[in-house]
């Protein structure tokens, strides 16, 4: 009866150790008001055609959970931070009620995925939003765009549109730090992001008024160091 005691309790041991270590790798669910959130955010992104002025890149994605050894889904999702997903999921879900056809294209990226971006606005390696290594690995922003029109053209025109009613509602607590810069990055207002993007316009504007009331010995000063900066970068 001991032996039959202890192999049940080895048994037992060895079925929670498995479980606490499927539940450290698989990504928990994030709810709101009893809706999964995920499964709302998973369905935008696979309905979202993943196409920009350089060409598709939706195969992105799939290499980079390949290499992550991990399903599309949590790739995309899996480490991306809850409360940020819930702020989308809000914001989303409004959209559609006032007739956008709002997509995601872009949750988490990691380093590798990051590197995979040769043309237009991106973060240095391991800097990015998305989840790059020196952010935490998390995800605190997401991409998004209108899936409203048959080419992308009109897709594109919808979502300047979308961006827009995204401007003028602060309310869901989401904006673009970026605006047209890089338009469909989008990120909490309350977030690091946004407080660096704020820091970095306090700092230039403070930089052009100093310029402004410099004497003209120290502007010429300045016009000669910007120059010898020039010659040493090119």
């Amino acid at each position: 009866m001991k032996k039959l005691r202890s192999a049940f309790a080895a048994m037992l041991l060895l079925f929670i150790s498995i479980a606490t270590a499927e539940a450290a790798t698989k990504p928990a669910r994030c709810m709101l008001d009893g809706a999964n959130v995920d499964d709302y955010l998973w369905e935008l992104y696979q309905k979202t055609p993943k196409i920009d002025s350089h060409g598709e890149f939706g195969h992105k994605d799939r290499i980079a959970a390949r290499r992550a050894k991990v399903s599309l889904r949590d790739y995309v999702l899996g480490r991306a931070d809850c409360g940020v997903k819930k702020l989308a999921y809000k914001m989303l879900k409004a959209a559609e009620i006032e007739g956008h056809e709002p997509g995601v294209t872009t949750f988490f990226r990691d380093d590798f995925r990051q590197g995979m971006i040769k043309k237009g606005t991106r973060a240095r390696k391991g800097w990015s939003f998305h989840g790059g290594s020196k952010r935490g690995g998390i995800a605190f922003a997401f991409d998004a765009v209108s899936r409203k029109g048959d080419t992308r053209a009109a897709r594109l025109l919808n979502s300047q549109k979308f961006w827009l009613w995204i401007d003028e509602h602060p309310e869901y607590k989401l904006g673009r730090p970026y605006k047209n810069k890089d338009a469909p990055h989008v990120a909490p207002l309350d977030g690091l992001e946004y407080k660096l993007v704020n820091m970095r316009k306090t700092w230039k504007l403070a930089r052009a008024k100093s310029k402004l009331h410099a004497t003209p010995t120290a502007k010429k000063r300045f016009a000669g160091k910007v120059f010898n900066k020039k010659k040493r970068f090119h």
